[in-house]
């Protein structure tokens, strides 16, 4: 009798053993992971562990839509109504907008009307204000009314920041929870979202290490998040939307008809069309044979409407490419700005003569380009008119502070330029140029005039 006990208390033993190691093994998946995230905001540990699973959404846990999450902030309203500053060109030290030539001098515009050669509206004062601090990376900004939708990659969430009142709130995932879900709000969760687009009712977001293009709903009650395209691979695939794959998508830029994708590990711009119907299509923008320039790592973009052209952030060789359309299939590359792998050189005067430290964002105005330049801490400047030209607008050359300034915006300092915006509904006269930064550990919205 006891030895048939024995035999049965042994036969159910491994039977117990592999219970208990699944339940260990499952509670560990469930268990958020904390992410080691590279200066390019990637998780390079996880990335390829985790592409594809919801590993840490808990269902016993679920966080309700309407949780009021208090984010730690300080805010400045007072720095979106700075003051236009007249320079006084007897006096003190002006300078013309080519950002060369002191008060007293002839500007170089060509025009001569004033006797002392200066031209009052030829100069110009550039001011840097902090608006706000809060979070920990912001990578993106996109206005929609009065409010800005900003992706924050360090805590894998959508801020929204009404610019009226001061009110920030997360309105899609959840702080410090990284992974994938289509969920309405705080319930959907991101992996590191960077670029950023509005579209009609959509804020179109590029879930970089989801490798997954989503959209968020801003007319819903929720902010529901679904997703317009990639299946979660870290490849570089064509297909049909839920069906392609896109590797480490960055920034984001619409034509009004096709939405943009800069794919930063796979070094290609892809093309998603019909992104809110059945007929969903992504494809990679085909180059021509003569001139052949291939991308290197793309990350920020824009459509610039006036010329019909994409400009892009070549983040890897240290340029700004320019891409227009050749034919129905085909795409001309070109160097824009810059001077293709250097850095080292003249960083004023033509768009082809100077050179670029790690661009990582570009934004357009209608009238301006404006640049983030990481490698050197810098807001550069490009305009496109009769000639192009670069110029220096904001930031100490090679020197990470986060000072503001009334004074010349060359004087104050930059840590970690990664996004720049223009508010669209503005004048395109004296412009008012938004831009991310990180102050002291704390994600930072800063923005110069």
């Amino acid at each position: 009798m006891k030895n048939s006990f024995k035999v049965a208390l042994l036969s159910i033993f491994p039977v117990f053993l592999l219970f208990s190691c699944s339940k260990i093994v499952e509670s560990m998946l469930k268990k958020p992971i904390d992410a080691s995230i590279n200066k390019d905001g990637i998780d390079t540990n996880d990335q390829d562990i985790w592409n594809d699973a919801d590993y840490f959404v808990d269902d016993s846990q679920d966080i309700p839509d309407d949780i009021q999450i208090d984010i730690p902030h300080e805010i400045s309203l007072d720095c979106l109504n700075m003051a236009e500053v007249e320079v006084d060109c007897s006096g003190s030290e002006g300078r013309c907008k080519n950002g060369t030539v002191n008060c007293g001098e002839k500007c170089d515009d060509g025009d001569d009307e004033n006797a002392d050669g200066c031209d009052p509206a030829c100069l110009f004062e550039t001011k840097v204000c902090t608006l706000a601090k809060f979070g920990s990376a912001p990578a993106d900004i996109a206005f929609y009314e009065n409010s800005a939708f900003i992706s924050d990659s360090g805590d894998h969430t959508i801020k929204k920041f009404d610019l009226d009142t001061g009110n920030i709130e997360i309105v899609a995932g959840y702080p410090g929870q990284h992974g994938f879900s289509d969920s309405p709000g705080t319930q959907a969760r991101f992996n590191t979202p960077r670029g950023l687009e509005i579209i009609g009712k959509y804020l179109i977001i590029a879930d970089m290490g989801n490798n997954r293009i989503r959209k968020l709903d801003l007319l819903s009650n929720n902010y529901e998040v679904s997703t317009i395209a990639g299946n979660g691979t870290g490849s570089s695939s064509d297909a049909f939307c839920l069906s392609a794959s896109f590797n480490k998508p960055w920034g984001i830029a619409s034509d009004g008809e096709f939405i943009y994708i800069s794919d930063s590990g796979s070094g290609e711009i892809r093309k998603i069309s019909n992104p809110f119907n059945e007929g969903c299509v992504v494809e990679t923008l085909n180059h021509v044979e003569n001139p052949k320039y291939f991308l290197s790592h793309p990350a920020g973009m824009v459509y610039d409407s006036v010329r019909y052209r994409l400009l892009v952030a070549d983040y890897g060789k240290h340029v700004i490419a320019k891409i227009t359309k050749n034919s129905d299939i085909n795409y001309e590359f070109v160097v824009f700005a810059g001077i293709d792998g250097t850095t080292g050189g003249i960083l004023t005067g033509e768009c082809r003569g100077v050179v670029f430290n790690e661009p990582i964002d570009i934004a357009f105005n209608g009238k301006v380009f404006i640049v983030a330049e990481k490698g050197r801490t810098l807001i550069r400047e490009i305009i496109d008119d009769v000639s192009c030209n670069v110029s220096i607008l904001a930031g100490r050359i090679n020197t990470p502070g986060c000072s503001d300034s009334n004074i010349s915006g060359d004087r104050v300092s930059l840590n970690n330029p990664s996004c720049v915006f223009f508010n669209t509904g503005e004048s395109l006269g004296v412009y008012r140029a938004f831009f991310c930064d990180v102050c002291n550990g704390v994600g930072a919205i800063r923005i110069v005039k």
